[in-house]
């Protein structure tokens, strides 16, 4: 099954979809030395989440930058290492990290060739209206939350 174009611009041009079902998208990335598979659920409009199973050692994406997207990961088992134009991440067992995704990924590294973990990755705009209606009369400054991340990693 073919990756829409807004895919590839998140996963990288060589992501395909494995599966696909109402809420739930199911994407492959895949060489001669191992794959990636992530379990994409849509928990609201704005916010999905994503079990990370890896067992490769790099992976490069031609991924695009995503403006003001929030993205949380947490390690369960194994390392990811990740350079962005200006930052590092490194998250090992039960680590966690918070960042937005308005840099263009240089690589992704699993020094082990294993990797499980989750992201969150949330869009302000789009999840401040689902949880609004949700959370009815309490506000969540998603938008905020975003400014006061991308202040800090400027």
């Amino acid at each position: 099954m073919s990756a829409t174009e807004k895919e590839k611009s998140i996963y990288g041009k060589g992501v395909e979809v494995v599966s696909r079902e109402a809420g739930r998208t199911i994407y492959r990335i895949a060489d001669d030395t191992g794959n990636v598979v992530m379990t994409s659920y849509q928990v609201f409009q704005g916010i999905d989440l994503t079990y990370n199973d890896v067992h490769i050692q790099e992976c490069k994406v031609d991924c695009c930058p995503q403006k003001n997207i929030i993205e949380i990961n947490h390690c369960r088992e194994g390392r990811f290492e990740c350079e962005f134009q200006n930052d590092f991440v490194y998250l090992g067992q039960g680590d966690m990290s918070i960042h937005l995704k308005n840099q263009v990924e240089q690589s992704s590294c699993f020094p082990l060739s294993h990797y499980h973990g989750i992201s969150i990755v949330i869009d302000p705009e789009k999840a401040s209206c689902s949880l609004s209606a949700i959370f009815e009369g309490i506000h969540i400054d998603l938008k905020g939350l975003s400014d006061k991340f991308s202040t800090a990693s400027g």
